[in-house]
């Protein structure tokens, strides 16, 4: 019962923490005149599930709209490609307990035993990449990547984590140079 408790503690401690944490890379050809680019077209688009591939494409079209670009069917500016995996990760969470707690006693000041126990903490962790490729000559010319720790119990809080990756990445799409 006691180790059920503090793989519940650790498990919710570490969501806690991990939510806010998002680890967030993006990458570009230095090369690539960004200034010209005005048009995007979809290329590949395969993610968890087919919602969170439409989730996605939603999220990068308004956000990419919103930098003045436009969509059109093909031979857009830049090709865009999304991927998205989720892998099953472990951390060990080690809780400290001091037993009955110090302080005063009935024979002056006392403390108790200390205790410590580790225990196993499983996530799920998503990777989101969104690949731009040159469709003249399939060159990439940027890449984002978002990971972060995926809720088990609720499919909006992972909806609106897909939202903010989306949103950070484009965040200052195009780069300057």
């Amino acid at each position: 019962m006691r180790h059920f408790f503090f793989s519940c503690v650790g498990a919710l401690a570490f969501l806690v923490v991990s939510s806010a944490a998002q680890s967030v890379h993006i990458n570009y050809n230095k090369g690539f005149d960004f200034r010209q680019v005005h048009t995007f077209s979809w290329g590949q688009v395969q993610t968890r599930n087919s919602e969170w591939n439409d989730e996605a494409r939603l999220d990068i079209d308004n956000a990419l709209r919103a930098r003045g670009l436009t969509e059109v069917p093909s031979g857009g500016d830049l090709e865009i490609s999304v991927m998205s995996t989720t892998k099953v990760r472990r951390q060990l969470e080690t809780f400290y307990n001091n037993g009955w707690g110090m302080g005063w006693g009935w024979r002056g000041w006392r403390g108790g035993p200390w205790f410590a126990e580790t225990v196993p903490v499983r996530y799920p962790e998503n990777t989101l990449v969104i690949d731009f490729f040159n469709p003249q000559n399939k060159e990439l010319v940027w890449r984002g990547t978002a990971t972060q720790a995926l809720s088990n119990g609720n499919p909006g809080r992972n909806d609106q984590r897909l939202n903010d990756a989306v949103k950070k990445l484009l965040g200052k799409f195009p780069p300057k140079r």
